[in-house]
Order: structure tokens, then C-alpha cells, then sequence
């Protein structure tokens, strides 16, 4: 997964697809992400404002990870 790809996406207001915003939060659990750069995705997405696929996706990677 780039980070910087999807970061850069999220400033240009481009949706995420499910699958990626899932692969998103499993790399969050499982620390591959650094403290700046989960702050810096998650302020981001707020800023752009999530859509139904992005939320299903963070949900789909919640299950998966639970």
C-alpha cells in the first residue's frame, strides 16, 4: 500500500474504494503506520468527508481485524 498515493488522493478530494480504506485500517492495526502518518490520513479524510464505501471499508477491516 502507498500511503503517500492515497494522502495525496484524500488532498485532491478523490474517494477511496472500500477495499482500499479496508487494507487502510488493517495496516493501522497492525502498526505499519507511524503515529504522524495515521494523524495525517485521518485529517484527511475528515477535511475531504467520507463517503459510504470509505466507512464500509474501515467497517470491513474492523471485522476482519476483531
Amino acid at each position: 500500500m502507498d500511503i503517500t498515493s492515497i494522502f495525496n488522493r484524500l488532498l485532491n478530494h478523490e474517494e477511496l474504494k472500500r477495499e482500499e480504506t479496508k487494507e487502510l485500517l488493517i495496516s493501522i492495526t497492525k502498526g505499519e503506520l507511524n503515529d504522524a502518518e495515521i494523524t495525517a490520513l485521518l485529517t484527511a479524510i475528515q477535511m475531504k468527508g467520507i463517503t459510504v464505501d470509505e466507512l464500509l471499508g474501515f467497517r470491513d477491516g474492523i471485522l476482519e481485524t476483531g
